[in-house]
């Protein structure tokens, strides 16, 4: 099969739209990239439309689990204050129980896992980039099929 070649401004669209994935790399700051070349060039092109506006939601969607994870984080602390009161309020004020001690990981593990979330995170955004860079379709999980929706009903509206 002979490959289509591509003019350069389809190039550039391309380069254009696998970047808009890499932004996650810069957490927060990373969501303005993607939305600033959607609200310039959402009509311009179906293709970079579809990858800013993943991206947008992506970017979105992991800032409120992270700043959720972080909240959880800050929470279990005082969970930890709490059930030291209580374990040694109940013991005399000699030593923390063992509620204390099982507490205790809660925020270990939610660390751990905001820590995982983040990796992951970010070699999803990485994966999104390197497979739009050689031009597939590249769809997130959910939010692809429902932005890919949502850009097709806009393009037949146009």
């Amino acid at each position: 099969l002979a490959k289509k070649l591509l003019t350069e401004a389809e190039k550039e669209e391309i380069i254009i739209a696998a970047t808009m994935h890499l932004c996650c790399v810069i957490p927060f700051i990373g969501m303005i990239a993607p939305l600033i070349v959607w609200l310039t060039k959402k009509d311009r092109s179906a293709f970079l439309s579809f990858h800013c506006l993943q991206s947008i939601i992506y970017q979105a969607t992991g800032i409120i689990i992270f700043i959720t994870g972080m909240i959880l984080y800050i929470l279990s602390f005082f969970v930890i204050f709490i059930a030291t009161f209580i374990s040694t309020g109940f013991n005399g004020g000699s030593e923390p129980g063992p509620l204390f001690f099982i507490l205790f990981t809660i925020p270990f593990l939610i660390f751990f896992l905001l820590f995982f979330f983040f990796f992951a995170y970010v070699l999803y955004g990485i994966a999104g980039f390197i497979i739009t860079l050689v031009k597939k379709d590249f769809k997130y999980i959910i939010i692809g099929n429902k932005v890919k929706k949502y850009i097709t009903e806009e393009t037949e509206k146009n």
